[in-house]
């Protein structure tokens, strides 16, 4: 467990569209296919689609409480955390090979990926936790006095942003 320093910013709603829509769609582009990706809690499932929506297919059903997804284009394979059961899990891009990677101890609730420095950053209700992409923890910060929501990182600027149930705007250094 470690300290960190979080600063508010004073900008709400255009922080908050940008974190939904990085967080709830991804988009994963080769030559030979192109797919949208999103969870959906309501049925506990990850479901991939063309990109004009057509042709939905759940590529992994049966899931407790999926709370966020991201995608390492570089290994083809989505990650997600499941709130239900605290955990970070992977799966190849057509949810064959799904694994559970981790038990975080946060809460989570969403995940955002650095494939340059090979990283993922899960936030939680109790503070957030960087792995890298095989889920071994590196560091978790607890007790922050943030309910995290989403997350994203800039890796070039070494920074983390993320919201929490009060529709804050927050940031972090990723060391």
């Amino acid at each position: 467990e470690k300290e960190t320093t979080i600063r508010v910013l004073p900008f709400k709603l255009l922080g908050m569209a940008f974190l939904l829509l990085s967080m709830l769609l991804m988009v994963h582009k080769t030559q030979a296919q192109s797919k949208v990706y999103w969870v959906n809690n309501g049925n506990g499932s990850v479901t991939q689609a063309n990109l004009d929506g057509s042709s939905p297919t759940i590529i992994a059903p049966g899931l407790n409480s999926p709370d966020g997804a991201c995608i390492s284009n570089g290994l083809g394979k989505i990650y997600w955390v499941q709130g239900g059961n605290d955990s970070l899990y992977r799966a190849n891009l057509d949810g064959s090979n799904k694994v559970r990677l981790l038990k975080v101890g946060i809460g989570v609730r969403g995940i955002s990926i650095d494939e340059i420095n090979g990283r993922l950053y899960i936030i939680g209700t109790n503070g957030y936790a960087i792995c890298d992409l095989n889920g071994n923890l590196i560091s978790k910060y607890l007790g922050l006095n943030v309910s995290g929501r989403q997350i994203a990182v800039d890796p070039i600027n070494s920074k983390i942003y993320f919201t929490d149930q009060g529709s804050r705007l927050m940031v972090a250094n990723t060391d």
